[in-house]
């Protein structure tokens, strides 16, 4: 299959391109607005982002494609998985950059 097809493959199954990553653009826009985003460990952000991702997928594209709703609740369990592997005390909070520094520099 080429590279063409992949993409028409894609378009019919989730949308316009520009349509989908307006959409997915607005609602992370939106959640960065958020008064606690900067609160959020890296792995909170990056599971709100993908859901935004099949959320776009969803609204734009096809609303019954099992795959983009078994990847929300993918990302959802994700996210559940990590914070029961916390301790009750721990406060995530996120880098101060993009540097993967040392794990305990992410966790007080």
């Amino acid at each position: 299959m080429s590279i063409n097809d992949t993409l028409k493959n894609r378009a019919e199954k989730y949308g316009n391109y520009d349509n989908l990553s307006e959409m997915i653009q607005i609602l992370k826009q939106v959640m960065a607005r958020s008064p606690k985003w900067n609160n959020l460990g890296y792995w909170h952000k990056e599971s709100l982002e993908m859901i935004c991702v099949k959320i776009g997928r969803i609204l734009i594209g096809d609303a019954n494609d099992q795959d983009s709703w078994r990847d929300i609740a993918g990302y959802a369990k994700l996210v559940e998985d990590k914070i029961a592997s916390l301790n009750l005390g721990d406060v995530v909070v996120q880098p101060p950059s993009c540097e993967l520094g040392n794990r305990e520099q992410r966790h007080r």
